[in-house]
């Protein structure tokens, strides 16, 4: 007995390497099959494969083969030739390996500030371009961020340097951090615009450093 297919009901876009998440200079080729009543596949049906203008480009025309540029998140879909033409599919792509970006905007890295012992308040903020952020965290502690991308946490201070430790994690498995420093003190003096003589106390001892 011989057993034949029937006409696609269905067609399938398929990738390869099949990945989640995909990083600029990846590879990847293209193929699909039909797909019959009785769930069988049929392969080498006619299509035409239509990928973005931008952020892909052709590594190989002949085997679809293509070379991811940019990142961001991208369509691509086939589209079986006549009689089949109402059959499509579309796959929706990821390129993303960069991790999200954190900016401290206060305290700025190694500034000194006068205080009691008092909180501060940590502003800045993190954002992420393809992704979402999935977990933002200073100093252990998890901070909400706004739809601006926004955040501000209170940190006390210990005297002499602190350090501010945020670690951000995006939904596509990129993972960041930024850990700048600040000084505190009840007082300081200020070097700037004056040699050692003008600064001179009588009970401490100074070191200038200079680059």
């Amino acid at each position: 007995m011989i057993v034949t297919g029937g006409d696609p009901v269905s067609v399938e876009l398929r990738m390869k390497p099949q990945k989640d998440v995909y990083k600029v200079g990846n590879l990847i080729t293209f193929s699909w099959v039909g797909i019959d009543a009785s769930g069988a596949e049929i392969a080498d049906l006619p299509g035409t494969l239509k990928v973005p203008n931008d952020g892909m480009s052709v590594s190989d025309a002949a085997a679809n083969k293509y070379a991811l540029t940019k990142e961001g998140t991208y369509e691509v879909t086939v589209t079986l030739d006549a009689p089949f033409q109402a059959l499509t599919d579309t796959k929706t792509i990821i390129v993303d390996g960069t991790a999200p970006k954190v900016t401290i905007t206060f305290p700025e890295r190694g500034v000194t500030i006068a205080g009691n012992g008092d909180p501060i308040t940590i502003t800045g903020t993190a954002t992420e371009d393809v992704g979402t952020i999935d977990s933002f965290v200073i100093n252990g502690d998890a901070v909400g961020i706004g739809e601006d991308g926004s955040f501000s946490v209170q940190m006390t201070p210990k005297w002499g340097v602190n350090m501010i430790e945020a670690y951000v994690k995006d939904s596509n498995g990129n993972q960041g951090k930024l850990t700048p420093s600040y000084q505190y003190a009840p007082g300081y003096t200020d070097f700037v615009d004056q040699d050692a003589e003008g600064v001179k106390v009588d009970d401490g001892l100074q070191i200038l450093l200079g680059k």
